[in-house]
């Protein structure tokens, strides 16, 4: 494991709380709460990115996607 790939999943983790202040104070549920984790993810990856100073078009959209998949497992552990 990497730092991006430490990097990532310490974003995914720090994305949940949040998403969850976002979802509560702009009232979200369904479809655009879902949205709104995209985004959030996306702009987490792009941190994660600048911070490692490692861009690629590639990699944006992998560590996009490994910052949502982690921030969803926290939520999912968080719920239970």
């Amino acid at each position: 494991m990497n730092l991006q790939d430490v990097i990532s999943l310490l974003a995914g983790a720090v994305g949940v709380p949040l998403i969850n202040v976002l979802k509560n104070k702009m009232n979200l549920s369904g479809n655009a709460a879902l949205a709104l984790t995209l985004v959030v993810s996306v702009l987490l990856a792009v941190a994660s990115i600048a911070a490692t100073g490692s861009f690629t078009p590639d990699g944006l959209l992998a560590i996009g996607a490994q910052v949502f998949a982690t921030s969803q497992v926290v939520y999912q552990l968080l719920r239970e």
